[in-house]
């Protein structure tokens, strides 16, 4: 008789990259919100001269978000162990 995979295994992978993920976007947006606060290269003044602000900000926001939250979670799954089952 075949052995019964352990169901809490199966459901550890997705969630290890959700969490990381998540983590990740949060360090992203705390490190646009450093860029923007230190007004690294002037670029809070020259966000803030544009007309419509918004749209440098989804962007600015947006990469930093995704690219850190890819980053953290690829990391997680690159890290982890190999089973010494097979």
């Amino acid at each position: 008789m075949a052995p019964i995979p352990d169901r809490r295994r199966t459901h550890s992978i997705p969630r290890l990259i959700i969490v990381n993920w998540l983590s990740g976007m949060l360090a992203g947006a705390v490190c646009a919100t450093i860029v923007l606060a230190l007004d690294l290269g002037g670029l809070r003044a020259l966000i803030m001269g544009a007309r419509e602000p918004w749209i440098p900000l989804i962007l600015l926001y947006g990469g930093f978000i995704f690219t850190f939250g890819g980053l953290v979670s690829a990391t997680a799954v690159m890290t982890l162990g190999q089973d010494d089952e097979g």
